[in-house]
């Protein structure tokens, strides 16, 4: 069977399987550090009754849900990811659980909201998959209100180390997987983007992240069947590669780790 290629969340509707991309989403959900940094994230809106707050790249809609419990029973929440099918598994799981919350198909680049209507908003894992993420920025910032929360979190990819017995071939897999973004090198320009986007205030949080073998498994499968068409590694080097990562991970020994950074501020 082929996979879809999980570096291309920016275009899942035009994929056969946007189902892969959405059991992918419910795997990283489970991950313990990044549970850990979406709380981390929660906090930093100030989230809290009263408060009108957007969510840009709101995935199968669960970080959504918990901040609407946050700034329930007044508070209003827009929820915008550019996948149709993307938001409508997020309209799916929020039936009857939460009535703030307006899940909307939309461009991160180009925002349907009226200006300086936000008190808040969180982008999590999306501006890797923007070509344009300074576009992005400004159009948030743009929503947001006088001295309105933005909080970012992004992982570099290229920070990712893997234990493998095939160490040059690991090198070689990674540069193309990492390769395949569209904005790779955004987790390090986000302190940048904040500034030149009106976000004063800027804090910058360090995050480690530890990843198991199911959640890498998915994300790799489909870039490294492209990897093999590509003439990066053959087919046969590839299944030895995955079939050395399932070895260590059967064993308890398998690891996988990789930095991100959440980045927050306030609106000028």
């Amino acid at each position: 069977m082929r996979h879809e290629d999980l570096m291309n969340f920016n275009r899942i509707d035009d994929t056969r399987n946007p189902g892969e991309f959405i059991a992918f989403l419910d795997t990283a959900s489970r991950n313990k550090g990044i549970t850990a940094m979406k709380r981390r994230t929660y906090e930093l809106l100030d989230a809290k009754p009263g408060r009108r707050i957007l969510e840009v790249g709101c995935g199968t809609g669960d970080d959504a849900r918990q901040i609407a419990k946050m700034i329930a029973p007044t508070g209003s929440m827009i929820a915008i990811d550019k996948s149709e099918a993307i938001i409508s598994e997020a309209r799916r799981r929020s039936r009857g659980k939460s009535d703030s919350i307006d899940f909307k198909v939309g461009d991160a680049t180009n925002l349907d909201l009226e200006s300086a209507t936000f008190d808040a908003c969180r982008i999590e894992r999306t501006l890797i998959h923007i070509p344009e993420p300074t576009s992005a920025m400004n159009e948030i910032v743009r929503v947001l209100n006088i001295k309105g929360k933005l909080v970012a979190y992004e992982p570099d990819l290229e920070t990712y180390v893997i234990d493998s017995s095939y160490r040059e071939l690991t090198r070689r897999l990674l540069k193309y997987w990492y390769g395949q973004l569209q904005s790779g090198w955004v987790a390090r320009h986000l302190p940048t983007l904040f500034k030149e986007s009106g976000i004063a205030d800027i804090s910058i949080e360090p995050r480690a992240m530890i990843y198991g073998f199911d959640m890498v498994s998915q994300s790799f499968y489909g870039t490294m069947e492209r990897a093999a068409e590509a003439g990066v590694a053959s087919v046969d080097e590839i299944s030895d590669w995955f079939a050395d990562l399932e070895r260590a991970h059967n064993n308890g020994t398998f690891f996988c780790a990789n930095m991100g950074y959440i980045v927050s501020g306030s609106k000028m």
